[in-house]
């Protein structure tokens, strides 16, 4: 039986990699690949996860308006049963979403609004009950007295 770590492949970097070079103008594939590859292999299934996430993150524009807007054109455009497929040429999906969630979690902390509509989507593809914990957290804590 393969690992489970195994959900988040080579393969699914290289197809983030692709969905992303249509994307955004300059960017670099061959870098981005490396940067993940190089690492991926010897991390467990969060690890590799938070790596795409952080390396993801160093390649989409810093406005949150334009980083959610590329997050969401990487969407799988067929949501139906795309829970249980693997990333393709028409989009994250599945497991690939995890990355993409912490993205979301890590930089839209100040935008609950842009973060749950972008979420609400994401979670059509799978499920982002990691990524909303940390605006729980948040409210929670600005909402306690001093």
């Amino acid at each position: 039986m393969e690992p489970f770590k195994n959900k988040i492949s080579p393969e699914f970097v290289q197809c983030l990699a692709s969905h992303l070079d249509q994307t955004i103008v300059g960017f670099q594939k061959t870098a981005f690949e490396r940067e993940i590859l190089g690492q991926l292999q010897q991390l467990e299934l969060k690890q590799r996860a938070r790596l795409i996430a952080d390396v993801t993150t160093k390649h989409l524009p810093d406005a949150l308006e334009s980083r959610f807007s590329i997050l969401r054109s990487l969407l799988h455009s067929d949501p139906e049963g795309a829970v249980d497929r693997d990333s393709d040429e028409n989009g994250i999906c599945g497991w690939g979403m995890m990355p993409l969630g912490m993205i979301v979690s890590d930089t839209g902390l100040n935008d609950f609004d842009a973060s749950f509509d972008l979420m609400k989507e994401m979670t059509k593809r799978a499920t982002a009950e990691f990524d909303v914990r940390p605006f729980w957290q948040k409210t929670r804590k600005e909402r306690s007295p001093s």
